[in-house]
């Protein structure tokens, strides 16, 4: 099962800070070693575990630089008294705090290298599938420099999250600063593709991609309930529904044309092999009786085999074959039966002939 919806698209190009993730980095030795530290480094521990033969200093501008990438923050040794610039200028030897971006980092094994330059953002609309940036195209230049400017706007701004990590397909990355100054140069459709397998689905949008895990059949359930409502019985997966003389089948393929999912409509689709029922006991019978005269295919030679062919067609009615199971005999059928369906009486008067 496959659901598809459009999705308005804005797209932008900005100038802005950003982090990508890289492969490998060095520096994961070096927040390994903090968390192996309790969170904490100075310059002497990394010189004394680490980094020798650099120096103490080398050191030090090593977490300068890991504090201005987010996965450090300094720290202060004691409580700071008098002048606070006097107090700071005096006790250069403090410590630097892993950051919550820091222990994320080394838990997902993942580093981010600091960049600066040109981005293409791709913005969905709000969603209950995807993120609101579905795609990050990194720039060597501005292609379109007669493109007017405009002050960014509060949906870009919003999307600023120095820790908060945009996972696409290919890559990933952290949004640390947007210039003021962006172009907005597009505002169009994409499809959100939502492809179901038998225990998860997976999200497409543009370069975003994701897998939930969710058993195919409850989400057909869902979108069952939603278009039936009180006349989808969820726990025997039944539609209940109205007896038609020109339809009789008991499972078939159903078209919805608005299916909801996760409070969210997309465009139509047909669910296979959906099994239904008639309404009440009433509906039952008339169904039933229709099957059994539309079914007969064959003489029968005995009222055994009559019986065994009503009951069979009786077991199709999950709610009900209790109520029709032996309720018409072979003689109250060929009463029901017009004298248009010459071949069909016949065939059920066979064994009168043959007992003649």
């Amino acid at each position: 099962m496959i659901l598809n919806k459009d999705i308005n698209i804005n797209k932008y190009r900005v100038l802005a800070d950003y982090k990508v993730k890289v492969k490998k980095s060095p520096f994961m030795s070096v927040l390994q070693l903090a968390k192996e530290e309790l969170g904490e480094l100075t310059a002497e521990i990394l010189y004394e575990k680490l980094m020798k033969p650099l120096s103490v200093k080398a050191c030090e501008n090593l977490l300068i630089r890991l504090v201005s990438m987010g996965y450090f923050e300094k720290g202060f040794n004691g409580i700071i008294e008098g002048d606070e610039n006097e107090w700071l200028a005096e006790n250069k030897n403090d410590f630097y705090q892993l950051t919550p971006f820091g222990f994320q980092s080394i838990d997902t094994k993942e580093f981010y290298d600091t960049r600066n330059g040109l981005l293409e953002i791709w913005i969905a609309e709000d969603n209950a599938f995807t993120t609101k940036i579905v795609k990050i195209v990194e720039l060597r230049y501005d292609e379109d420099k007669e493109q007017e400017t405009q002050y960014i706007t509060n949906e870009l701004l919003s999307l600023i999250k120095k820790t908060q990590v945009i996972k696409l397909k290919n890559d990933a990355f952290t949004i640390d600063k947007i210039e003021s100054q962006v172009k907005f140069f597009s505002s169009n459709k994409e499809v959100l593709t939502v492809v179901f397998e038998e225990s998860n689905y997976m999200i497409q949008l543009a370069n975003f991609s994701q897998y939930i895990e969710e058993e195919k059949q409850k989400a057909i359930a869902s979108i069952l309930k939603s278009e039936f409502r009180s006349n989808y019985l969820q726990q025997e997966h039944i539609v209940l529904t109205d007896f038609k003389n020109n339809n009789l089948s008991l499972v078939g393929d159903h078209k919805i044309e608005r299916p909801v999912f996760k409070e969210t409509f997309f465009n139509a689709i047909t669910i296979p092999n959906v099994t239904v029922s008639p309404k009440n006991r009433k509906e039952a019978k008339s169904w039933f009786q229709a099957k059994l005269k539309q079914g007969i295919n064959k003489y029968f030679v005995s009222d055994e085999e009559f019986r065994k062919y009503e009951n069979e067609i009786a077991n199709e009615f999950q709610l009900f074959k209790k109520e029709l199971s032996n309720t018409i005999s072979r003689q109250q059928l060929l009463e029901l039966i017009g004298e248009e369906d010459f071949y069909k009486k016949a065939k059920l008067e066979t064994i009168d002939y043959l007992n003649y």
